[in-house]
């Protein structure tokens, strides 16, 4: 009911009667909300006063140096007992470091000095044995604020410990460095890690990517089967060997091993690995199965504008044209400024002879970007299209003012002023269109090619039709270099080395063919329009 003072009260007695490890959570988590310093100082005391009478490291010391309670020791690891026991212990650990990483940033100015206060009181307490966790914990906290350099202080702090701490710093710090890209370093560390315990999975797989990311496959893949050959369920470890089969081309044995996975996940489902099985289907050329993938993988991310956008075009490659519409649409109710997009839907409404809608499609991409003049030749096109002769050459002068280097304007100037029978004009652009041409060849003789202009950059020369076809897509949210970024394991937990995509810049290639079963659609009639019988164009389809 958010009456946090006397929800307080009563676990305050709870707690001084008979306290326990969820009281005293609930406890803390009162006096944060009334953001009481003090108060939650001392909460966070009385969660440490909670004694557990289970001590996994004595047992193992008696095993160790009894022979006849090894045998006991082994016969009782799996009974109801031990394992209520360590469950207690896992509960005990999940509060403290909870409330700790929760305090840390409101009981101090700095969270620097909140942190280290909470570590040096878990120090004093029964569970002196988590203050390491913590300290290891503060270099997960760095990176999430991006501040590697304190990352790599703290851990290399606990270089020279205990093995099993050691391991942990060199493995984390490996980690970092291939975030970094500096790959000499983060190999340096991973072989530390693997002097130091010759039988952990993660510096193996971090020795894997330090390969992969230089192009040695093979060895990769040799240190990512040794990882396997540790923990066979290794998700990293499976993740980026079909990562690199998918890179030497040989998609089954990818797909493979990213069903492994699925296999071992049960119902956990991971999108990374919907969309690489998906796409290597796409590859394969399977496309029902390909589309069964990326339906599961848009119910996980369901804004994702480039993953719906991927399913209309493999509808529209299935011959699906009511379908593939629909997906185009809502990618573009989505994320309204991506121009393949825009240019689908225009060329459907085109094909469909409804150019008014494509105009207001293409008038709001020119909006996106107004340098570019390709979106502004498309309009002038579509004008031509509809019959607005006038407005069309208008458009096309304006366009030429803007920019006069731009071969494809001059080109359709020249054919809208031969339809019309103006020769004067027709003379002057197609001048103006051989000087162009004239000073091209010129540089490209002396090879000082200058920058092209925005438009050419983006139009080649005598074209100015619509962009239908497939073409690289790049992903906004998932975004990893090449064809995918190799997991890294450290901090306990999966990463990948870029910003995220799901693994992949996929491409699709093939048009946007389609042949209407019914015939081609009538003709719209078009009274008072005089035929072009000069110009054939056939761009705008």
């Amino acid at each position: 009911m958010g009456q946090y003072s006397d929800a307080a009260t009563s676990f305050e007695f709870i707690m001084s009667e008979k306290g326990d490890l969820k009281t005293g959570l609930h406890l803390i988590l009162c006096y944060y909300a009334l953001g009481d310093v003090e108060k939650i100082k001392h909460a966070f005391q009385l969660l440490l006063d909670n004694q557990i009478d289970y001590n996994e490291d004595e047992k193992v010391f008696q095993a160790n140096s009894n022979p006849s309670y090894e045998y006991i020791h082994e016969l009782i690891k799996s009974d109801e007992l031990h394992n209520y026991e360590r469950k207690l212990r896992h509960l005990a650990e999940k509060n403290i470091l909870i409330s700790a990483n929760l305090i840390s940033t409101i009981i101090d100015d700095y969270f620097n000095d909140g942190y280290s206060w909470c570590v040096e009181t878990i120090k004093n307490s029964y569970f002196s044995s988590l203050a390491t966790d913590l300290e290891l914990k503060k270099a997960v906290i760095y990176l999430k604020q991006d501040d590697f350099q304190q990352a790599i202080d703290t851990l290399k702090y606990f270089e020279k410990k205990e093995s099993n701490v050691a391991i942990n710093a060199a493995i984390n710090l490996s980690f970092i460095y291939i975030l970094k890209k500096d790959v000499a370093a983060a190999e340096n560390y991973a072989e530390a890690a693997k002097k130091i315990d010759s039988y952990c999975p993660a510096a193996f797989i971090n020795s894997g990517v330090c390969y992969y990311m230089k192009n040695d496959y093979e060895t990769a893949k040799l240190m990512f089967t040794s990882a396997l050959d540790i923990d066979s369920t290794s998700f990293e470890a499976l993740y980026n060997i079909g990562l690199i089969f998918k890179k030497l081309g040989d998609h089954n044995s990818a797909l493979l091993y990213f069903r492994k996975i699925i296999s071992s996940l049960g119902h956990e489902q991971h999108p990374e690995v919907l969309y690489q099985i998906a796409n290597l289907y796409d590859l394969l050329g399977d496309v029902s199965t390909a589309l069964e993938y990326y339906l599961q993988l848009l119910s996980l991310v369901q804004q994702d504008n480039r993953i719906i956008q991927k399913i209309g075009e493999l509808y529209e490659a299935d011959n699906e044209r009511q379908q593939a519409y629909h997906y185009h649409h809502e990618s573009y109710r989505i994320y309204p400024i991506e121009s393949t997009v825009v240019n689908w839907l225009c060329s459907h409404y085109i094909e469909l002879q409804v150019v008014e809608k494509a105009i207001g499609f293409y008038e709001k991409a020119v909006l996106r970007n107004p340098q570019d003049p390709y979106f502004l030749l498309r309009i002038a096109g579509c004008y031509r299209r509809i019959g607005n002769q006038q407005k069309s050459m208008n458009l096309f002068k304006m366009i030429h003012e803007l920019y006069p280097e731009n071969t494809d304007c001059l080109r359709a100037l020249m054919h809208l002023t031969q339809s019309q029978g103006n020769s004067e004009l027709y003379e002057k652009y197609s001048a103006e269109l051989q000087k162009l041409e004239k000073q091209k060849e010129v540089r490209q003789r002396i090879g000082t090619s200058r920058p092209p202009t925005t438009g050419n950059s983006r139009i080649s020369s005598g074209d100015y039709s619509v962009r239908s076809g497939s073409g690289g897509l790049t992903h906004e949210a998932y975004q990893p270099p090449g064809t995918g970024s190799a997991h890294s394991s450290g901090m306990g937990t999966k990463s990948a080395d870029a910003s995220p995509d799901y693994g992949n810049n996929y491409t699709h290639t093939g048009g946007y063919g389609y042949s209407d079963p019914l015939g081609p659609p009538q003709e719209r009639p078009r009274t008072g329009v005089r035929k072009n019988l000069t110009f054939e164009d056939d761009s705008d389809e």
